[in-house]
């Protein structure tokens, strides 16, 4: 797996968008990931993709 840096600064919390807005924006295919961790070990990952 190849890792970027964003091509863009990084938004305030303020100005965040969502992956799949920023997924929509781009021009081509593209994958996101979206993690949630949370207290006592509990915790979720997602894969967005975009064709």
């Amino acid at each position: 797996m190849r890792c970027t840096r964003p091509s863009r600064p990084v938004p305030r919390s303020s100005e965040t968008p969502t992956l799949a807005k920023l997924l929509a924006e781009r021009d081509g295919p593209g994958r996101g990931l979206i993690s949630v961790c949370a207290a006592g070990g509990q915790g979720v990952a997602a894969i967005l993709e975009r064709p």
